[in-house]
């Protein structure tokens, strides 16, 4: 912003890291998301402390994120910094889950022997779920954080942090609908062809359930991106 180059603005910038609240959540995220690559350049299939390392670390990212945006105004580990620290991971989790499915698990399933497509479909209703608990999660937590945000019905409309927080509540929306169709409409006839050994393989149903999880997939591309604007962008009435 300042056009300076890094070596002229390094002072500021580790200035503002060791002297400000936001520098110093800034440090601990940095330091959880070293661990987070090092455990998974350093994981044992045999090592069962893996998983619990991994999550520790993956909710101490999110939980300095938490203390380094908005929300830390009330203070920090308040109320309202769990309640972004939910919607963090909540997020994360629905959104992992269906870019990992898509673009991971899908495109290979279709070629599982029938001896293994059961083992699909417990993934697959294991996957339903996971992201059924997380949209509740998201849901409950981001409409606090909204109001909380928003503070009046009006700044909704009138302010720039309003109307982004429209655009993000449109794309969940759109989001949970696709996930929604493939739960009640697509996932039932998947799981009857995958549950089934005798018959051919299920790629038409695996096709379809595949399509809708690539648009849902897409669409929360457009969530993540629109809430990296939202959580940027100044409160209602602080400027």
């Amino acid at each position: 912003m300042s056009e300076s180059t890094l070596f002229e603005a390094g002072p500021a910038v580790w200035s503002m890291v060791v002297e400000t609240g936001f520098g110093h959540a800034w440090l601990v995220g940095a330091a959880f998301t070293l661990c987070i690559i090092a455990l998974s350049f350093l994981r044992s299939g045999s090592d069962t402390r893996f998983p619990l390392l991994m999550w520790i670390a993956l909710a101490g990212a999110a939980l300095a994120r938490s203390n380094g945006g908005h929300p830390v105004d009330s203070g920090l580990f308040s109320l309202p910094v769990w309640v972004d620290w939910l919607h963090l991971l909540a997020i994360s989790a629905w959104v992992g889950l269906v870019l990992v499915t898509t673009y991971v698990v899908m495109p290979p399933l279709i070629r599982v022997p029938g001896s293994e497509r059961r083992n699909g479909a417990s993934f697959v209703h294991s996957l339903s779920d996971a992201s059924t608990y997380a949209l509740i999660v998201l849901f409950s937590t981001g409409a606090y954080n909204g109001w909380r945000g928003v503070n009046t019905p009006s700044n909704l409309l009138e302010s720039t942090y309003g109307q982004i927080f429209l655009l993000k509540l449109a794309l969940v929306l759109v989001a949970a609908a696709l996930g929604g169709h493939n739960r009640f409409f697509e996932m039932p006839k998947l799981v009857s062809a995958l549950k089934s050994p005798s018959a051919a393989a299920p790629s038409r149903p695996l096709r379809r359930f595949a399509t809708v999880l690539q648009l849902e997939s897409l669409v929360l591309a457009g969530v993540l991106m629109v809430a990296a604007v939202l959580v940027s962008s100044p409160l209602p009435g602080s400027t």
